[in-house]
């Protein structure tokens, strides 16, 4: 469908009691992915509060902004929405912004925008770069529906209650990882969720940008025979196929072979599905499906 196209909105500056505070999304790497309104806006307003000031400075320096950058990081979000709200009520507009991508999507924003909004002034999104969007576009992996995690709980209980409810979830998986848990974390999605497909997407729109596709048994090994830097943002396949076909998920090759020989499912496409689910080449697949075969029709025989 095509969306049609507007010309930019005329902003005034001063609004009698109307002043607005601005949701601004800022790049993920390049600065070039900035989009044009997002930096009229940052250069209009007189405040931005932001994550990070000295990082955010840097941005609003780059681009020839004058305004005054203000702290709003997480532990200090309740605190900033009073500063911001005395602004707003001085008729001066606000722009918030993240460390990068989408204010409040796994960053501070969302007290602040419910405290701006109940105070009774408007907020307006600025939209733009987002890890969890770029990776979606670029994983090959069916996103009509999918579950944004963010990053999942380090360790404990929690993180495991966490992996066994994502893994009956059909549709496709995203969570973003830090570089010291990555490989602990592929570990883990193998023994909960099974080797399912996969993508992995590092340090997007960087100059060291690394994409790598498959099951997440190989993802592993790619990434143990490298420096793990960087922040990862994983796409992960849904359990759907699995349970299409009548399989939990999590299940070895030889167990799917089984049920779908059992099912009616002829040797060669057994063996075909056991490879797609499971992760392991075909050659591998068919091998045990054959042995599978032959034991089954073994005990069938009473042999």
């Amino acid at each position: 469908m095509a969306t049609q196209l507007h010309p930019p909105k005329a902003e005034k500056r001063h609004r009698k009691a109307n002043a607005r505070l601005y949701v601004v999304a800022t790049p993920i790497g390049n600065l070039e992915d900035l989009t044009f309104r997002a930096s009229r806006i940052l250069k209009e307003v007189e405040i931005v509060a932001c994550e990070d000031t000295r990082r955010t400075r840097k941005l609003l320096s780059a681009i020839g902004s004058t305004a005054k950058a203000i702290s709003c990081h997480m532990h200090k979000e309740q605190k900033c929405a009073s500063a911001v709200i005395s602004y707003l009520e001085q008729d001066i507009d606000v722009a918030f912004a993240s460390d990068a991508g989408v204010p409040a999507i796994s960053d501070p924003g969302a007290r602040l925008v419910a405290r701006v909004r109940e105070a009774g002034f408007e907020v307006v999104p600025i939209p733009g770069p987002s890890s969890l969007t770029a990776a979606l576009s670029v994983a090959g992996i069916p996103a009509d529906t999918f579950y944004f995690c963010g990053f999942i709980p380090a360790r404990g209980r929690e993180r495991k209650e966490t992996l066994k409810r994502l893994s009956i979830l059909e549709c496709t998986l995203v969570i973003l990882e830090s570089p010291h848990r990555i490989l602990k974390t592929l570990q883990d999605l193998i023994k909960t969720l099974g080797d399912r497909t996969a993508f992995i997407a590092r340090e997007m729109t960087k100059v060291h940008e690394t994409y790598w596709f498959g099951p997440l048994s190989e993802l592993l090994k790619r990434l143990s025979a490298h420096a793990v830097k960087g922040e990862f943002t994983l796409v992960i396949e849904g359990s759907g196929r699995q349970k299409m076909m009548g399989l939990p998920s999590g299940k070895e090759p030889s167990e799917i072979v089984a049920s779908m020989i059992h099912k009616g499912m002829t040797v060669k496409d057994a063996a075909s599905l056991a490879a797609e689910i499971s992760g392991i080449n075909k050659k591998e697949a068919y091998d045990i499906a054959l042995k599978v075969s032959k034991h089954m029709r073994s005990i069938k025989n009473g042999q």
